[in-house]
């Protein structure tokens, strides 16, 4: 670890601005930690919101639920699969994701719930990785049954 040496009237830290995008579905921030490769991210799901569906050709994603819980659906066209898996924060697990798996998610808490997520490739705004797929594309349903 290297820390600045500091000096009088001389500032030891600096700030950067991560990439924000708001929408409709989440308040989201990406590039959390500027690195080389690949963006740490997260957003503020609002309650009920869906958004689906996308897949990748290169990138991973890994998401960690930290407050709230989701229901997160995955498709795989060669197999013509598709599964539902459900992130809380109780649980403590983190999805990986690989590419060319169609994936979405719904809130369902009724609070935000908070997604912090990895992927594997920087975020390229002018060439995104991402095919997209709207809601329904599959036959799901993103309903869930009382118990």
């Amino acid at each position: 670890m290297h820390l600045m040496a500091s000096k009088k009237n001389q500032s030891t830290h600096t700030f950067y601005i991560p990439r924000i995008h708001d929408d409709d579905r989440r308040k989201g921030t990406f590039d959390v930690f500027k690195m080389p490769k690949g963006d740490i991210n997260y957003s503020f799901i609002y309650p009920g919101a869906i958004a689906a569906w996308h897949r990748h050709k290169k990138q991973t994603d890994y998401w960690h639920v930290i407050k709230g819980s989701l229901k997160v659906g995955l498709y795989d066209e060669k197999s013509r699969k598709l599964t539902f898996v459900y992130l809380h924060e109780k649980d403590r697990k983190t999805l990986v994701i690989p590419p060319f798996i169609w994936h979405g998610w719904r809130n369902l808490d009724p609070n935000e719930t908070i997604l912090s997520y990895y992927i594997s490739e920087k975020y390229d705004p002018k060439n995104p990785d991402e095919d997209r797929a709207p809601v329904g594309s599959f036959g799901e349903s993103w309903e869930t049954e009382a118990k």
